[in-house]
């Protein structure tokens, strides 16, 4: 008597043979549709494990979500233990789907971190597998907890940051910190750019993970660990940030290799009114690639340059008084509409070529 393969087994063959062809080695997802700005899901790069990280706040007037204004892309290979740190300056401009142009810290408070990794996967082109929200209020008060933290600051420190009526006053010499000093240390910007910042944010860390860890103050000051779980919101368990967390120490420990960190590159410039990182998206997703540890297909170089010109196009509607593609908050923080310079010259320039054409540098503006 014949045995007959009805349909759904047919199915399940089918897809059988299929999925051991692409782990064999002899398949390729490919993508037919036309290449455009927006990479396909399935195109995204996820060599490694990508973990969202962002300083999270609550200030007067920031809305149920709160606001964000640090932002740092974690690229971690759990096999390699060789961790890899993007950090995306908080005045970088990107489009925030639903919303249009606008700051990337403004992401945060529209629609919190599912918003901002949705609007990160699109930025950089990777898909972020996790995210970890650090709580600056809980961090210090875990500073003041343990009585501060004994710590040399390596030179006189001072900004005031007029938006968010944030100031820095920190003078150069070993002393202890105490929780809001530990904010201002942490948290304050110079010249030296994003990476001279992270250094110390890496330093500071292990001085205080040593100091909590050494004198097991987790286990005789109440409610420390209850604190320590609150500053550190995430997807990830307890176990993935302990491996994390201890890969990362010990690579930075006792003047250990530290971490590959690179910023955007791009330049500032001042649009509209408002003071913007406006990214090189060529330049970034080429950069991200190397950081993917993956070589990237013509179909992601291409996306990228077609971004590039996406971000040109939405500048030069600006210039011309156009505010249609700006997201309210960006429209709000506008207080004139100046004539670009930039654009002067038929078609669209890159922003590679605006930037240089201006003078524009790391410590000077490109005026749109």
């Amino acid at each position: 008597m014949k045995k007959f393969i009805n349909g759904t087994t047919l199915c399940v063959l089918a897809a059988l043979v299929a999925v051991l062809y692409i782990v064999m080695g002899g398949g390729k997802i490919v993508v037919n549709d036309p290449v455009t700005s927006r990479l396909d899901r399935r195109e995204l790069l996820s060599a490694r494990q990508n973990i969202l990280v962002m300083g999270k706040d609550f200030r007067d007037g920031d809305g149920p979500n709160g606001r964000s204004d640090a932002f740092f892309m974690l690229m971690f290979n759990e096999n390699t233990k060789v961790p890899y740190l993007m950090s995306i300056p908080r005045d970088t401009r990107v489009h925030i789907p639903g919303y249009g142009w606008d700051k990337i810290n403004h992401s945060y408070s529209y629609g919190g971190y599912k918003l901002t990794m949705q609007t990160m996967e699109e930025f950089l082109g990777i898909k972020i597998h996790r995210h970890l929200l650090i709580g600056f209020k809980e961090f210090k008060e875990i500073v003041d907890d343990i009585g501060g933290l004994d710590f040399p600051v390596a030179k006189d420190m001072y900004s005031v940051d007029k938006y968010d009526g944030f100031t820095v006053d920190l003078k150069k010499g070993f002393q202890n910190l105490n929780g809001d000093e530990a904010i201002q240390f942490v948290r304050y910007r110079d010249e030296e750019g994003d990476n001279a910042r992270i250094h110390r944010q890496q330093h500071f860390i292990v001085k205080l993970y040593e100091k909590i860890a050494d004198n097991l103050m987790v286990m005789y000051i109440d409610g420390l660990y209850k604190k320590l779980l609150a500053m550190l919101v995430s997807d990830l368990s307890v176990s993935d940030l302990g491996h994390i967390g201890t890969a990362l120490y010990i690579r930075v420990r006792d003047g250990g290799p530290g971490i590959n960190i690179e910023t955007v590159p791009g330049a500032p410039a001042i649009i509209n009114g408002t003071a913007y990182w406006v990214p090189d998206m060529t330049a970034l997703r080429t950069k991200v690639a190397v950081m993917q540890g993956v070589k990237p297909s013509d179909r992601y170089l291409e996306s990228s340059r077609l971004f590039e010109e996406e971000y040109n196009k939405a500048m030069l509607k600006v210039a011309e008084g156009d505010l249609s593609g700006e997201s309210k908050a960006a429209k709000d923080l506008a207080p004139s509409i100046r004539s670009s310079e930039v654009f002067a010259e038929e078609g669209v320039d890159t922003i590679a070529k605006a930037i240089e054409k201006n003078g524009g540098s790391a410590d000077g503006s490109v005026k749109l």
